[in-house]
């Protein structure tokens, strides 16, 4: 009679925490429901991607060589007798400038005299570099007063400088690429989509021109921190997204929550290896690894949707100003003013065309 009495007393108990444990997973069903009913979608927004153009001494020869001849033909200038226009044959970085020295011949055969010019760079507005010449002291007028104005065909112009201690590097563009980021709701096709195909650079009529540019760490953490959140199914979203390069090596972390509620449920680390398709940008992830509690996290698609999210985003970024054909993480032996953790991609930019 008394273990007949306890089985039932264990039996009642078992069907009381039943009950509380079903009114428990319903509350928090309806308050899972409410909250995304009450979440807005995140809409478009611009972000900043902020890198470094370099142009190197031999790139900038033939193009300063044109706006010389250019300018000399313009004013008519030039000694009485020369029948030679003057060559660029040597530019040195500068502190405050470029100096320019030019071979000047007064007729075929002569002996040459060199002239010495210092060329100053300056922001005239967000896309465009204004060139000035001043003969630098001991050496004639050749060249004097606006030398050129060099559109850059995109992004923002924010700072332009000489770099004399840089390697083969003789001018640092700082530039700003507007991103437009904001994610709405993914649809089964683009969750079931192809991973994102770079697509090929075209380049313009300009004449290309070598150059390094340099996507600091800084940039790419920035960078993250603005994507704000990418839905990877109709239930899972990744969010608080870190970028950073560590080991030669980008790595992105993020927390893994349940649609946008911000409850956050797993998290996730990627290993990617960037490379190079199609003349431009695009980031490969070599290993993920994630984690989550009482979830299982669909791998495939925050791989894809993570990586086509960054892998758009940045080549859209450099679109028609860098045809990309070498990445690399670290200082490059040409541009040793590098930072360590820097992207580095080499390439040829339609700029100062």
């Amino acid at each position: 009679m008394h273990i007949l009495k306890l089985h039932r007393i264990s039996a009642y108990l078992r069907r009381r925490w039943l009950n509380i444990l079903l009114i428990l997973l319903l509350g928090l069903f309806v308050i899972f429901a409410n909250v995304r009913g009450q979440i807005q979608r995140p809409g478009p927004s611009t972000v900043t991607l902020n890198a470094t153009i370099y142009l190197p001494t031999a790139s900038l020869k033939p193009i300063l060589q044109s706006h010389v001849n250019q300018q000399l033909q313009s004013d008519n200038q030039g000694w009485v007798g020369s029948l030679i226009h003057p060559s660029v044959t040597k530019l040195t970085p500068q502190s405050n400038g470029l100096a320019m020295t030019l071979s000047e011949s007064l007729y075929p055969g002569a002996q040459p005299i060199e002239v010495s010019t210092l060329l100053k760079f300056s922001v005239l507005d967000s896309s465009t570099i204004q060139v000035s010449a001043q003969p630098m002291p001991g050496s004639p007028a050749l060249l004097n007063g606006p030398l050129a104005q060099i559109k850059v065909p995109a992004g923002h112009l924010n700072s332009i400088s000489p770099t004399p201690k840089c390697g083969d590097s003789a001018l640092a563009a700082k530039m700003g690429f507007p991103i437009s980021t904001g994610q709405g709701p993914v649809s089964s096709q683009a969750i079931s989509g192809q991973p994102y195909e770079a697509i090929p650079h075209i380049p313009t009529d300009a004449a290309n021109t070598n150059a390094y540019v340099e996507i600091p760490s800084s940039a790419l953490s920035k960078l993250g921190k603005d994507l704000g959140s990418v839905q990877i199914n109709q239930i899972f979203t990744a969010q608080n997204i870190r970028i950073s390069i560590q080991n030669n090596e980008i790595i992105v972390r993020s927390d893994v929550s349940l649609w946008q509620t911000g409850i956050v449920v797993g998290s996730g680390t990627m290993h990617i290896q960037p490379l190079v398709k199609n003349g431009n940008l695009l980031l490969h992830i070599r290993q993920t690894d994630l984690s989550a509690l009482f979830f299982s996290l669909p791998s495939d698609s925050y791989n894809r949707q993570i990586e086509n999210s960054l892998n758009q985003q940045l080549a859209a970024s450099l679109a028609g100003l860098f045809t990309v054909t070498n990445v690399a993480i670290g200082t490059d032996k040409h541009i040793p003013c590098t930072a360590r953790d820097s992207l580095i991609l080499t390439g040829t930019t339609d700029m100062a065309s």
